[in-house]
This record gives C-alpha cells, structure tokens and sequence, in this order.
C-alpha cells in the first residue's frame, strides 16, 4: 500500500509539472493545426543524372533565393524521385503587422 501512494504522489507531481509548462509556455501549433501552404513541385532530371543529386542541388538554390538568411520556418524535402515538397506556415501576427507598416 505505501508503495502505491509513492507511485500516485510521482504521478500527481508530473502532471502538476506538466499542466504549468502548459500554462506558462502555451501550446505550438504545429504548421498542419496553424495552417500553412504545401507546394509540390515536379523536376524535369536530365538523362544520364541521378535524381537524389539533381534534387539536392535545386532544393540548395531554391533555400539561398527564398530563404538566404535561414530565418524563416520553410521547409523543402525531396518526394520520390522527381518531386520536392515546400512547406510554409501562414505568417504570424507580428510579421502581417509589419506588413502593414510597410505598405504605409
């Protein structure tokens, strides 16, 4: 019986700890429950080139043209042989409010 109460008080102070990093930190949406755009797009790979190399070397150029900084939360994955997927989330309110500052 005393080893049951141990169990239950370690229980009960985990989700003690739990629901106040909760409370203080909130929940992260991740992009699919934030909401975002996913792109797929198609690779033409030349004859005689491997495609893992090809789609390595686009997603590397397409990275430094949209995201040279590496600041922003876009992700670029290949998918299969000739595809590779974007993903972007929706920008949050901080980055539309300086949208709108600067189009004053």
């Amino acid at each position: 019986m005393k080893n049951a109460w141990m169990k239950l008080a370690i229980v009960a102070a985990l989700c003690a700890v739990c629901a106040w990093e909760l409370g203080v930190k909130g929940i992260r949406l991740g992009k699919d429950l934030q909401g975002g755009v996913s792109l797929v797009y198609s690779v033409k790979i030349p004859a005689g080139q491997q495609s893992e190399t090809v789609l390595g070397q686009v997603i590397e150029v397409l990275k430094q043209r949209v995201n040279p900084q590496g600041v922003l939360d876009i992700g670029m994955q290949p998918q299969g042989a000739d595809r590779i997927e974007v993903v972007m989330p929706l920008p949050s309110a901080e980055v539309r409010a300086l949208q709108l500052d600067a189009k004053k």
